[in-house]
C-alpha cells in the first residue's frame, strides 16, 4: 500500500498509492479492545463546510502522559474539553505537513480519559489537502486532515460516527458497518480498530458482491474498471483456496476521478481510473498482468494486514502481499510476466539495504527487496513448503516476525528458519559469496 502522499513522506508511514472493497459475505469482527474510540457526530453543508463533534474516549494506558492531535488548521475550533482539571492547548505547527494545529490535551489524574473538540471548517482547501468535497461525491480520509489525528498518525481507535447532509441518492461505503438512519444520516460502526475514518459517498456509485468483497464504481464499465473487477474476483478466489476465508467484510471502491492516488485501510480499498486522461491512456496497448497485480496485491490486505505499520513487522503486510500477488500473475498469465515483474523488483531491491533490524522498513525493502527474498525462500525449501507455511499464517496472519519463522520452522526446519531471519536482516545482495558457491558446479 503506498499512499498518504504527503502524510507519509514526512513520517515515513506507507500505507499504499496507484502507478498506480454489496458487502462481503463474512460477519464482522466481534468488538476488541482498542486504545481509543471515536464518537462522532457531523454535518456537510451543501458547499462542503464540515460541522462537528467528536469525543475520544483513551484508555488510561494512552492518556497517561500528555497527548497532542494534529487537526488541518482551516478547520476553526469552537470547544475544547479533556475532562475536569484537564488542560487543551491549541497551537500552528508545519510538523510533519505545513497547514495544520496541534491540539495537546493534558488529564488531570491516571485512569480513562476523554477529550471532546467542536470545530467546522471547509473540507477541501489548503496547501496539503485532497478534494474531500467534489459535486458528486464526498471522499473522507486521514489524507484530508478532516478529524484529528494522533501526531504520530499511529493511535488505533474504534469508532462510531454519524453524517449528516450527505445526499440521499449518494451510496455510503467504509469499514465496518454502513447505514442510513430513519432521518437520513449515515452512520459507521467500526469495531476492529484502525488509524483513519475514512469514508466514500458518491452519486451513481454501482455496487455488486464478488469473491468475498463488495465491488463499488462510479464507471464500472471502463476499461480500467472492468480489469479490476475481473481480477479482483479471480485473485479473491485464488487467495481463498490459498490462504483460506476472508478475516473480515472487505469494500473495494473505484472512482473515477482525475486524482490517482489510491489507498488501503482494514477491509477498506480506494482506486482511480484516472479520470478522462486515463481513460484515454486505457485505449492504448498495455500487459493486462500490471493492473491484475496491483488489484491483488491490494485485495491481499484482506488476509495479509495485521503487522503494525510503524514497527520493522510490517513486511509480513507488505511483502508477503507483493509475493502474492505476483504469485498470482504467475498463475493467471504465466511465469514470463511474473519473471518480469521480479526482474523490476531487483532493480532496486538489491541494494535496498535490510529488512529488519533497524526500525520500519523503507518502500524498497518493503516492496522489492521483501518479495525477492520470499522467492528466494521459496526456492531454499520449495514451493510447496512455502505455501503450505502462508496457508497456516494466511488463516491467522502474524504480527511479528517471529510469528513467521515459528511457523517457517514448523514446515521447513529452524535451519530453514535461522536462515531466512538471517537475510531478512542481511545488507548487500541477496546471497551471501558462501550461497552463491554452493550453486556454482
Amino acid at each position: 500500500m503506498h499512499g498518504w502522499r504527503f502524510l507519509l513522506a514526512a513520517l515515513a508511514l506507507a500505507l499504499v498509492a496507484w502507478p498506480a472493497s454489496a458487502d462481503a459475505s463474512a460477519a464482522e469482527a466481534a468488538p476488541e479492545t482498542a486504545p481509543a474510540h471515536y464518537a462522532l457526530r457531523a454535518r456537510i453543508d451543501a458547499d462542503g463546510t464540515l460541522h462537528a463533534r467528536v469525543a475520544i474516549e483513551l484508555t488510561a494506558e494512552a492518556a497517561a502522559a500528555p497527548l497532542s492531535f494534529l487537526l488541518a488548521e482551516r478547520f476553526a475550533i469552537q470547544r475544547t474539553d479533556a475532562g475536569t482539571g484537564g488542560t487543551v492547548a491549541i497551537a500552528a505547527t508545519d510538523q510533519p505537513i505545513a497547514g495544520l494545529q496541534k491540539i495537546t490535551a493534558q488529564f488531570a489524574g491516571p485512569g480513562p480519559a476523554r477529550l471532546e473538540l467542536d470545530y467546522s471548517g471547509p473540507l477541501t482547501g489548503g496547501e496539503n489537502s485532497v478534494a474531500a468535497f467534489a459535486e458528486d461525491r464526498i471522499e473522507l480520509s486521514v489524507d484530508n486532515m478532516w478529524f484529528p489525528v494522533r501526531e504520530d498518525i499511529g493511535l488505533r481507535f474504534t469508532v462510531d460516527a454519524v453524517f449528516e447532509g450527505i445526499p440521499a441518492d449518494y451510496v455510503a461505503v467504509s469499514q465496518g458497518e454502513v447505514t442510513r438512519t430513519e432521518d437520513g444520516a449515515v452512520r459507521m460502526i467500526r469495531t476492529r480498530s484502525d488509524v483513519d475514518l475514512p469514508l466514500i459517498a458518491a452519486r451513481g456509485l454501482r455496487s455488486e458482491a464478488l469473491s468475498g468483497a463488495g465491488f463499488h464504481a462510479t464507471d464500472p464499465d471502463g476499461v480500467l474498471t472492468s480489469l479490476f473487477r475481473k481480477h479482483a474476483a479471480q485473485a479473491g478466489e485464488f487467495f481463498r483456496d490459498w490462504f483460506g476465508p476472508i478475516r473480515e467484510p472487505f469494500r473495494i471502491v473505484v472512482l473515477s476521478r482525475e486524482q490517482t492516488m489510491g489507498y488501503v485501510r482494514s477491509g477498506y480499498m480506494v482506486l482511480s481510473d484516472g479520470g478522462a486522461a486515463g481513460r484515454e491512456a486505457a485505449k492504448e496497448d498495455f500487459p493486462e498482468a500490471n493492473p491484475a497485480k496491483h488489484i491483488a496485491h491490494e485485495f491481499a490486505h484482506g488476509w495479509w494486514s495485521p503487522a503494525d505499520p510503524l514497527t520493522e513487522h510490517y513486511w509480513l503486510s507488505e511483502s508477503v502481499a507483493e509475493y502474492a500477488a505476483i504469485r498470482y500473475v504467475e498463475a493467471t498469465f504465466g511465469i514470463a510476466d511474473a519473471q518480469r515483474m521480479i526482474e523490476r523488483l531487483r532493480e532496486r531491491g538489491e541494494a535496498a539495504g535490510p529488512v529488519i533490524g533497524h526500525g520500519r522498513p523503507s518502500g524498497d525493502q518493503l516492496y522489492r527487496r521483501g518479495p525477492l527474498l520470499l522467492f528466494e525462500l521459496e526456492e531454499a525449501v520449495g514451493r510447496a513448503a512455502l505455501d503450505r507455511t502462508l496457508a497456516t499464517l494466511g488463516r491467522d496472519p502474524p504480527r511479528e516476525t517471529a510469528q513467521f519463522l515459528q511457523a517457517l520452522t514448523a514446515e521447513a526446519g529452524a535451519e530453514a528458519a535461522a536462515g531466512f531471519d538471517a537475510a531478512l536482516r542481511r545488507d548487500g545482495p541477496l546471497t551471501t559469496e558462501d550461497e552463491a558457491s554452493e550453486d556454482t558446479p
